[in-house]
């Protein structure tokens, strides 16, 4: 028998519960499951707060962390009121993009600084990357916030632990100028495929340079597979609805061009925030990653 391996991930919430009930509930369901060898887990930190690392139960996943993609919409103006990073935010609170909402480069560094502190504060678990999303390209002074606050997050963590993810408005190519400079050349890319189809930014394909520091593939469909071409145009389009892989399906050309230029050390993520969603994306990621033609590891049956 053969096998190939390949890290695999996946999110910190597959069902409505806390960190911690989540990642019992995968230490169980991982010991059953062999058709996806699950290894890692993507701790969420969406919010501007520390997790409860303390608590966890022991587990052999490696893990990696997503760091805050909204902070409440006062954050910048109210700073002594967010700097402890409690986990306590007020009902009803409104949330916005940190790029968006920063003024200028202090309100970067104060962003940087919570990713950094969050990074810190989960260093118990021992993560090998912080995944946090790319700053919108028509923001005012889009690339000069980006570089503060890569420079911020030198002067405490390796640049080889950061890796950011293409967003709506923000592909990685968009920023190939700062990526691919010799002082950042650390730092690395998390490519999410259902952004890249949604948004437009298939073309990243073309881009060798860039395709060789993706460390992270983020998986999921955008929206339900259909070849209705009003449908992708209108109601589905700029849509990241995170459903299961197979929902991919009429995008197998694309998913197995990426599959041909990526290293096969670069762990998938399967972005999907409900266990029955996970297990119904194993054959479509089986089927590719098994096309990638990994040496085998010959195991005794």
């Amino acid at each position: 028998m053969q096998t190939y391996f390949h890290p695999v991930a996946v999110p910190s919430w597959v069902f409505p519960g806390d960190a911690k009930e989540n990642i019992q509930f995968l230490n169980n369901k991982v010991a059953q499951n062999a058709t996806i060898k699950i290894t890692e887990i993507e701790l969420l930190c969406i919010a501007p707060s520390l997790p409860c690392i303390d608590d966890f139960p022991e587990t052999n996943f490696t893990w990696h962390l997503h760091l805050p993609s909204s902070v409440p919409i006062d954050f910048f103006q109210k700073k002594e009121k967010y700097k402890l990073l409690t986990s306590l935010h007020e009902k009803d609170i409104q949330w916005e993009n940190p790029w968006i909402l920063a003024q200028n480069m202090e309100d970067i560094d104060f962003y940087a600084n919570c990713c950094v502190r969050i990074s810190e504060h989960c260093k118990k678990i021992n993560p090998w990357a912080s995944v946090v999303h790319l700053p919108p390209v028509q923001i005012p002074h889009a690339k000069e916030k980006l570089v503060a606050f890569i420079k911020y997050w030198q002067k405490s963590l390796p640049l080889g632990s950061l890796a950011f993810e293409n967003v709506k408005n923000a592909a990685h190519q968009d920023y190939e100028d700062i990526f691919c400079k010799k002082n950042y050349e650390d730092l690395l890319l998390c490519l999410d495929i259902a952004h890249a189809i949604s948004f437009e930014q298939k073309s990243i394909i073309d881009y060798n340079l860039l395709m060789d520091k993706i460390a992270l593939l983020h998986w999921s469909a955008p929206y339900p597979a259909t070849n209705n071409t009003q449908a992708i145009e209108g109601k589905y389009k700029n849509k990241d609805m995170h459903l299961p892989l197979y929902q991919l399906k009429n995008e197998q050309i694309f998913c197995q061009h990426i599959m041909d230029k990526i290293s096969a050390k670069v762990t998938h993520v399967i972005e999907v925030f409900n266990w029955q969603g996970i297990e119904e994306s194993f054959d479509f990621l089986e089927a590719l990653l098994c096309e990638k033609q990994l040496s085998p590891v010959t195991t005794k049956i």
